[in-house]
């Protein structure tokens, strides 16, 4: 009986010693990948930066909208503009 919980136990440790090495390898490359995702992040906002001083880039919010062509559009298409386009601009 002994000796079969001595085996048990030493086939638990050796799980737990593989666990163990496996665990250290994700985490490593966990790191490399993010150092991997850190520097394309780098080169993209360096190359966006580049590419900015030859032709402008504009960003913008999805969905939002430029008052004043809209106030310009809402104009012509209704008495009411101001009171309509700051209610649907708001």
């Amino acid at each position: 009986m002994m000796d079969a919980l001595l085996n048990s136990l030493r086939k638990k440790e050796e799980e737990y010693d593989g666990l163990e090495t496996l665990n250290q390898t994700l985490i490593v490359k966990k790191r490399n990948i993010n150092d991997e995702l850190h520097n394309a992040q780098k080169q993209l906002i360096n190359g966006l930066k580049e590419l900015a001083r030859v032709v402008p880039i504009f960003v913008r919010r999805m969905g939002a909208l430029d008052k004043k062509v809209f106030h310009e559009a809402m104009k012509r298409n209704y008495n009411e503009a101001d009171e309509r386009a700051t209610k649907f601009c708001s």
